[in-house]
């Protein structure tokens, strides 16, 4: 049977020693240095005279340096009070002697000097802060009815009840100690098959075989790691959510069940801690190991514009320190993170050591409002899916290496063939599955583009790309209807070429936007040297935004595309320029994934092509393609 850990803690139980017989620091002496002496030769620094301090054990028994650098012997000399400054200074009749000074008003009663003196007689034992002395196992009280005790907690308990002049309650029934043992072990009240099976059918109580064999069963059962593990998690600030700013979701549930299943699986607590903080350190970590390190991303994090990401990076280590101190030293770290604290073992200088531990990964200072936090993320399948996981890698090799051969096979046949292509040739056969809208503005076919401009005149350029192009000053656009309207949740694909001589604040090729209060919609734009698309449902609280780094020539012909798979996520947007996917940076990714939201419409404004602000000189043959992904 596995026992479960007791914690044996004496009810009330004092045991009494004649005040001569052993004099202790915490309970005897410290309070009297403490009240009388401290001030001047306590923790503060700013107040302590002569460098003596009494709060430590060095400043009572090591050797002392006089200022001419001889050593003196110590304050007190163990076993010889007479020899021993510290009960001498107590003594002294001579007001520039004695302790303490007659100026701080304080007097010693002769009783606290007799306590002094049989401390140092007695060897003057030291002790560390009580919160720091280990715990002594007490010995078995005598109580009015020893033999009612079954184990030592019943003596302890039957001492208490007899301060109190209490009588035991009659022992509990067999039904009561199943339902209490299940409550304990699981949470959870035991099932009817569970009590009918282990309740005695005579109506008698429960063996003690019978009892471990109750025990045994219930921590077999997997509600038996789920609850033991909620106290674990509960102490490693385990959350479904980042905890500040918007509290965005957090995908942590992996930690979460590798827990639950090191309690069911009764996994030593030192292999528990180790896999824990350094499981990804350990040679070939497995899998399990790296799940294990999720006790260090459990920390509260921000994505909060405004604030300092290397602000939020000390305060992040910090968290972790207080964690570790709370969880593995019993001690509370916090304070030490401003200053020193006195009778704590635990200084200023050592929380930034144990932080540094900390400041070592590559966890961001932001989180980015998204489930994985912007820091390393390690993709699990579920059980359902590992086989096929397992071989994915080995297709996925095999894949690139015939990808590489079609390409080493076909590249010099795309060559040959670019070199005798015709763009009028280009342009004439574009696939058209899934192409809502496609805008040629090679004027002198279809519908004259001018018919439909707003803002200043369009102008043409004969030498464009493919054909005449049109010419777009600041406020000219072209009103392309109902094209774009599409919802948060539908993917779609936008692309023109274009050609800026200048830019100067945002230029938008295409977009779809409600009134200006929401800025619903979305908009592929350029500004200065980056492209970039938004994706709003209401800005800035409900939006996506992600732009390119330096990708754009001006003064020449580039041809850029803009594609959104309906994810709501920032890693749904790609942008290329030249068939090139560029790389973007996630300026804005709060477009919410979880909440099912509506198709957006733009009621109040069609669809435009062209820059809406600053001055642009763009030249197009096709500075508009919307195509709804299939």
């Amino acid at each position: 049977m596995r026992n479960p850990l007791l914690a044996l803690l004496p009810f009330l139980v004092t045991t009494s020693f004649a005040a001569e017989e052993k004099v202790e620091f915490n309970r005897d002496i410290r309070p009297i240095v403490a009240e009388n002496c401290f001030h001047c030769h306590g923790p503060d620094p700013g107040t302590r005279k002569v460098g003596l301090r009494l709060d430590t054990e060095a400043g009572f028994f090591a050797p002392r340096i006089d200022k001419k650098g001889h050593e003196e012997p110590p304050t007190v000399i163990k076993g010889q009070p007479d020899k021993s400054t510290l009960f001498q200074r107590m003594l002294s009749k001579d007001e520039d002697e004695i302790m303490p000074p007659p100026e701080t008003h304080k007097k010693l009663l002769p009783d606290q000097i007799a306590l002094v003196r049989r401390w140092i007689e007695q060897g003057a034992p030291w002790q560390p802060h009580w919160s720091l002395v280990a715990p002594q196992k007490a010995p078995l009280p005598k109580t009015s009815n020893d033999s009612w005790a079954k184990n030592p907690i019943d003596q302890f308990v039957r001492t208490r009840l007899d301060v109190a002049g209490l009588k035991p309650a009659p022992e509990a029934d067999a039904a009561t100690l199943i339902r209490r043992v299940s409550l304990d072990v699981t949470g959870l009240p035991p099932s009817p098959a569970l009590l009918a099976k282990h309740l005695p059918k005579d109506g008698a109580r429960l063996s003690d075989a019978q009892l471990s064999a109750l025990i045994d069963e219930l921590m077999a059962l997997p509600a038996y790691g789920e609850h033991r593990a909620r106290y674990w998690l509960d102490a490693a600030r385990y959350a479904d959510s980042h905890g500040l700013h918007f509290d965005a979701y957090r995908e942590m549930w992996p930690y979460r069940d590798w827990v639950v299943k090191s309690f069911n699986r009764n996994q030593p607590f030192d292999q528990f801690t180790l896999e824990q903080l350094a499981g990804d350190l350990l040679p070939n970590p497995t899998e399990e190991q790296r799940i294990a390190t999720g006790l260090q991303r459990c920390n509260p994090t921000t994505n909060e514009g405004g604030t300092i990401v290397e602000e939020n990076l000390a305060n992040y280590a910090a968290d972790r320190v207080q964690t570790m101190g709370w969880v593995y030293l019993g001690l509370t770290t916090n304070c030490a993170q401003c200053h020193d604290h006195k009778f704590d073992p635990f200084s200023q200088k050592d929380f930034y050591a144990m932080s540094a531990f900390f400041r070592n990964t590559t966890q961001g200072g932001l989180d980015g409002n998204v489930k994985d936090g912007k820091g390393p993320v390690l993709y699990l399948p579920t059980d359902a899916d590992r086989p096929r996981w397992n071989v994915l890698p080995a297709e996925i090799a095999k894949g690139n290496e015939q990808v590489a051969a079609a390409r080493k096979l076909g590249t010099p046949l795309f060559e040959q063939w670019f070199t005798t292509a015709k763009p009028a040739d280009l342009d004439a056969d574009i696939p058209s599955k899934g192409l809502i809208s496609r805008l040629a503005l090679n004027e002198g076919t279809g519908i004259p583009a001018g018919t439909t401009a707003a803002g200043e005149p369009v102008t043409w350029n004969k030498a464009g790309k493919i054909g005449p192009a049109p010419v777009f000053k600041k406020g000219s656009h072209l009103v392309l209807g109902a094209a774009g309207d599409f919802g948060t949740k539908q993917a779609f694909s936008a692309a023109a070429w274009i050609k800026a001589d200048k830019v100067e604040g945002t230029v938008r090729f295409i977009a779809r936007m409600d009134d200006p209060k929401s800025a619903q919609g979305w908009n592929f734009f350029q500004s200065g040297r980056n492209l970039g698309v938004y994706i709003i449902s209401k800005w800035p609280d409900d939006a996506l935004k992600v732009v390119t780094t330096r990708n754009v020539v001006n003064t020449a012909y580039q041809h850029v595309l803009m594609t959104y798979d309906g994810s709501g996520k920032a890693a749904g947007v790609k942008i290329y320029v030249n068939g090139v996917l560029a790389e973007t940076v996630a300026k804005s990714i709060s477009l919410r994934p979880t909440r099912k939201l509506p198709p957006r419409h733009a009621s109040a404004s069609a669809a435009r092509a062209s820059p809406s602000t600053g001055q642009s000189r763009t030249s197009s043959s096709t500075p508009a393609r919307l195509t709804r992904a299939r």
